[in-house]
């Protein structure tokens, strides 16, 4: 009777062929892809001069950052298309009210890629911090051929 484990091997082959395939989809992707991302809060390093205060500040959120972005909604589709919705408060009232650019993560996923829609633009944001509802990235922007750091902070809205 040594039919039983060759029959036994049998049915534990088939069982596992039958298993469902896996999501690929890694943990940061769906992180991304799980929430609709509104800005809240930015800091800037080196200081900028605020015409506002008179002086330089690190607060990039509050005194550079136009109160139409504060409401913008920023979602990360599966398709590597990242859709920016203008919400209540649009910057020009002939802007559309969504518009899409591209973005990736890294091979590394230590990094958000994103590429505006023309291709002209690529920016990568360093995350800082991943959960289902804080994302914080630092990134550079050249003011007055300075480059200076940006870290930026959103919340799963």
């Amino acid at each position: 009777m040594k039919k039983t484990p060759l029959l036994g091997l049998i049915i534990l082959s088939l069982l596992l062929s039958c298993q469902k395939e896996t999501d690929s989809t890694s943990e940061r992707t769906k992180k991304l892809m799980g929430s609709v991302w509104q800005i809240s809060g930015a800091s800037i390093d080196p200081p900028l001069y605020s015409s506002l205060l008179g002086s330089t500040t690190n607060d990039y959120f509050t005194y550079f950052v136009r109160d139409c972005v504060y409401d913008n909604l920023i979602r990360f589709l599966p398709n590597n298309i990242r859709q920016t919705d203008e919400a209540d408060l649009k910057c020009d009232p002939n802007d559309p009210q969504t518009f899409e650019d591209y973005w990736q993560l890294s091979l590394d996923e230590a990094f958000i890629q994103t590429a505006a829609a023309d291709s002209t633009v690529f920016i990568n944001y360093e995350i800082k911090t991943l959960t289902n509802y804080t994302l914080e990235v630092s990134y550079i922007q050249n003011f007055n051929n300075n480059d200076h750091l940006i870290e930026a902070r959103y919340h799963a809205k």
